[in-house]
């Protein structure tokens, strides 16, 4: 078997155009870096039974392009809570030193990411691991939750963690507004339970939101949902046939595979539409490259000049 490096080689980082979209050797690295993190999620969800699934623009990109879209920068991940809970226990383990998961614990968001640092300023050591790419590169993980078939007690638990996690989102704004106490005593009096407001507010808000999306983690409903996504979206899509998910599809991915739902076809028609199949140039909701902040940041403060 080839080692990842002669699968990701240098031929993979010339510069090329796909779609009509010129894509740079610094993107080509740090594509590079993404695939490494994503064999290494591989690795452990294999090792250990773990059920993982490509999600958003990389599944779209996985059943389209059989890789990156042209225009895409990163790669996200879907997992069932149970399988992602399971996956941090052995990750924080067995992943290669330096490597590590961030939460809402640690100033990120109920979103999960898996990045190979957490050390800006050690770009040096990350160019000699990673074909020349100086930056922190790491993969979202959107948790899979259940939510109830019942519509009544859908609403409720829905508005209930939307309350919770608009809180924990816009906690200081609340605080500048004198309304904090009176959100938390609505929060605590709906779930009947009681806030610690002696430490950090803002952390036992994202803590409550877990256990909330986790409620249902043992229940055989119909649906499942991205919920955090789902409330902080204008309650748009985000809702999926469990069913969709029973099984994975192995598919090819750059050079290497990932996995993807069974029932792709659907999920990607409710994300984005009937036409799934028909390239469009919409950039993946933030700032492309996503690490323009990154590579600013270490040229200000090393007087470095990164490749564009």
């Amino acid at each position: 078997m080839n080692s990842f490096d002669e699968i990701v080689n240098e031929d993979f980082l010339k510069e090329e155009i796909r779609e009509d979209f010129f894509i740079k050797r610094s993107m080509k690295r740090f594509w590079a870096t993404n695939l490494r993190v994503l064999t290494i999620i591989k690795d452990i969800c294999k090792k250990h039974g773990i059920k993982y699934f490509a999600a958003y623009g990389t599944l779209l990109g996985a059943v389209r392009h059989n890789g990156f879209i042209p225009w895409d920068d990163d790669i996200d991940l879907f997992m069932f809570r149970k399988d992602f809970i399971q996956f941090q226990k052995v990750a924080l383990v067995e992943m290669p030193e330096g490597y590590c998961i961030k939460g809402f614990g640690n100033g990120y968001s109920p979103i999960k990411f898996v990045s190979n640092s957490d050390r800006i300023d050690e770009y040096e050591k990350r160019m000699k691991e990673n074909f020349g790419c100086p930056y922190i590169v790491g993969i979202d993980i959107f948790c899979i939750d259940a939510i109830p078939d019942d519509k009544k007690e859908r609403d409720f638990f829905i508005d209930v963690y939307g309350m919770v996690c608009d809180v924990a989102d816009h906690y200081e704004n609340y605080v500048k507004e004198e309304t904090a106490a009176e959100y938390l005593a609505k929060i605590e009096e709906f779930l009947n339970c009681k806030i610690d407001r002696t430490g950090d507010v803002k952390l036992e808000l994202w803590k409550l939101s877990e256990q909330l999306a986790g409620i249902y983690m043992d229940d055989d409903t119909k649906e499942v949902s991205i919920i955090y996504r789902f409330v902080t979206n204008d309650y748009k899509s985000e809702t999926y046939k469990r069913e969709w998910f029973s099984d994975v599809i192995e598919v090819p991915f750059e050079r290497i595979t990932i996995n993807v739902p069974n029932g792709y076809s659907e999920i990607l028609k409710e994300i984005y539409g009937e036409d799934y199949m028909i390239p469009k140039k919409n950039f993946a909701g933030h700032t492309y490259p996503c690490f323009l902040n990154q590579k600013e940041y270490l040229e200000k403060k090393f007087g470095i000049k990164l490749e564009d």
